[in-house]
């Protein structure tokens, strides 16, 4: 395991957790445009944890986690929110999965034992 942390899934913990996965990523072999693109996802990820995923509930976590397998990095984003429910009243312009989906190599979201959201992103190096 590259990164493992968990904090509050709040909007001033999205850079936090991206900086300390950078920081981690530092010894991996990672072209520019590479390093640009997970750093994208991993943001877009995270935010879309802290405005969407406990609405009407109590902050509750968002975890990130990394490993590298081969030539495989594989980042997963977790929260225990509501999961994905569509909202009429979202502050976002709704391209986020689209743009998770284009900057990776495989893009996975599933709601692991019923609850939260769970984003699994791969990107060959």
């Amino acid at each position: 395991m590259l990164y493992d942390r968990s904090l509050p899934a709040e909007p001033a913990n999205v850079g936090t957790l991206r900086r300390e996965l950078n920081g981690a990523l530092e010894p991996v072999e990672i072209g520019k445009q590479r390093r640009s693109d997970i750093s994208l996802v991993v943001s877009e990820a995270l935010t879309n944890a802290a405005v969407h995923a406990y609405v009407g509930m109590a902050t509750g976590p968002v975890a990130v986690n990394a490993t590298l397998s081969g030539l495989s990095l594989r980042i997963t984003v977790r929260d225990r929110g509501r999961g994905m429910i569509p909202r009429t009243d979202s502050p976002g312009l709704g391209l986020g999965v689209g743009l998770l989906g284009r900057l990776s190599d495989v893009l996975e979201i599933s709601s692991p034992d019923g609850d939260g959201t769970e984003i699994c992103v791969r990107f060959n190096l």
